[in-house]
């Protein structure tokens, strides 16, 4: 454990990169374990804040007020000490992305807990695992029941992917295929790719594989003919100069649209 003493003898920006590093550190343990010393990390932040911005010093403050309450909030105290190190870094111009959060979720996800339709995912050659996480997370929100991955696209145990699917790559199957699997499935298949049927009118189907290709190139001719022959193409309409999405992003309006017609056409059949 750092002391401020110790602190105190750092230079200026190592020390707040320290205190820093300290307060993300705490936010790897879930507050009900009991093993986040808040007295220790809000003391460290109440020593230095006359060297932080003002809203950074008021939040301190904040923090401390509330956590020498009768009863505190952890969560509550856990979120302000996330902030706090956010603000440091960011004052230091160190400003972090999404990957660099270091919270984890405590525990393993049930995958008894989940609803899973036959619906199923082909992502054909993505570059970025941090997409694959994401697609991960979303696809487990919405009852994905499998995913397939080209060779070249990054594994779901790819460290980067790991970070932004949470967990959900453990309780969604996936295997790796070649494209030439699809034309033995025998499942209705549909592309989500510039060009084809709005989202608001297609007609998705019960059961079957939607296509996901590349974050630059889209999908291969093949794999766009493969759905032509089935079911379609699916397109999100834009209406920013940009003209394009995120491909993570974008399986995410997809899914949602899928699992909602999906699940309403299985509950109006149960009700008939």
């Amino acid at each position: 454990m750092f002391s401020i003493k110790k602190l105190d003898s750092l230079p200026h920006r190592t020390r707040l990169r320290k205190i820093a590093l300290i307060l993300q550190e705490a936010l790897k343990s879930p507050p009900e374990t009991g093993s986040t010393d808040f007295d220790y990390l809000f003391s460290i932040c109440d020593a230095f804040k006359h060297e932080l911005p003002d809203f950074l010093s008021a939040m301190i403050i904040e923090g401390m007020d509330k956590h020498k309450r009768d009863n505190p909030d952890l969560r509550e105290s856990l979120r302000l000490i996330g902030n706090i190190a956010y603000g440091i870094r960011k004052h230091l111009g160190a400003e972090p992305a999404e990957w660099d959060m270091t919270f984890e979720e405590s525990g393993i996800l049930d995958s008894e807990k989940r609803t899973v339709y036959p619906l199923k995912v082909f992502l054909e050659d993505l570059r970025s695992p941090f997409n694959v996480g994401a697609i991960f997370r979303t696809a487990e929100s919405f009852g994905i029941a499998q995913i397939y991955l080209t060779p070249l696209t990054p594994l779901p145990t790819h460290k980067k992917a790991l970070k932004t699917s949470r967990g959900c790559t453990e309780v969604i199957p996936w295997s790796v295929m070649d494209l030439s699997f699809l034309r033995t499935s025998g499942e209705d298949i549909f592309a989500l790719e510039l060009g084809g049927t709005d989202i608001g009118h297609f007609d998705f189907p019960e059961s079957g594989i939607a296509l996901i290709g590349s974050e630059e190139l889209g999908l291969s001719p093949e794999a766009l003919n493969m759905a032509d022959q089935s079911r379609g193409r699916v397109s999100i309409p834009l209406f920013g100069a940009k003209q394009s999405l995120n491909v993570a992003n974008a399986f995410g309006i997809m899914a949602y649209n899928w699992f909602k017609t999906v699940h309403t056409k299985l509950n109006a059949g149960e009700d008939e």
